[in-house]
């Protein structure tokens, strides 16, 4: 009787454990869910506005040529458009705590797991792609060693563009060849890189998307 008292007792505090941490586990998943779902909104914040910058790049490419005969209006009301973005933020509060908390062990379905860890990677080399970006924004903000930055600051004002086009104003401050193709490569580069990563995160809302569904329907979540 005390074997059987004492075997019982095991068993009843282990399925009291796996109560427990079937609990945190469903926990961890709606709060995971929540996550993902503050990623997609800053993910189409970023999409949103790096697709508002092509038609800036495009324009700039197109412009750049003009600049050693003529002060280009359409090229000075987008230049400030290409030299600052969103950043993306990632909203990984879950991820880390169930690293950090050894918690991954609590995901009993295999498939979850991995589709989590799966999702981590993918959003650490977009991470990685941003970072790319950066390196764009250092590069412009060197401008000043091709354009006229006191011109170009006063291009804010109303009229003055207009101003400027009717004068036929210098936005340069040198005619060096080699620096203007220096700078229209790296809008050519930059409108490349940023059409590559607005479809990668594309790419990241839809997995991000799926892998919520996927969280709903393992763990009954509404």
């Amino acid at each position: 009787m005390l074997f059987l008292a004492i075997t019982l007792g095991f068993f009843v505090e282990n399925q009291r454990e796996h109560y427990i941490e079937h609990k945190r586990e469903k926990q961890y998943m709606k709060t995971m869910v929540q996550d993902l779902l503050a990623d997609i909104s800053a993910l189409n914040v970023v999409i949103a506005d790096f697709t508002g910058k092509i038609p800036a790049f495009d324009t700039i490419i197109e412009e750049f040529p003009k600049l050693p005969k003529k002060f280009s209006a359409p090229f000075a009301r987008n230049v400030f458009k290409i030299v600052s973005y969103e950043d993306l933020v990632p909203n990984d509060r879950t991820l880390q705590q169930l690293k950090n908390a050894d918690g991954m062990r609590l995901i009993r379905n295999p498939d979850v797991s991995d589709s989590i860890m799966a999702y981590d990677i993918k959003m650490k080399d977009l991470m990685i792609e941003q970072q790319g970006l950066y390196d764009f924004y250092l590069k412009y903000r060197n401008r000043g060693e091709l354009l006229n930055a006191e011109i170009l600051n006063n291009t804010i004002n109303p009229g003055v563009i207009e101003q400027y086009e009717k004068d036929s104003t210098n936005l340069l401050v040198t005619q060096d060849r080699s620096l203007l193709s220096k700078y229209h490569s790296f809008a050519y580069s930059y409108r490349a890189v940023a059409r590559i990563y607005i479809s990668e995160l594309k790419e990241m809302v839809l997995q991000a998307e799926g892998l919520i569904h996927f969280i709903k329907d393992n763990y009954h979540i509404k």
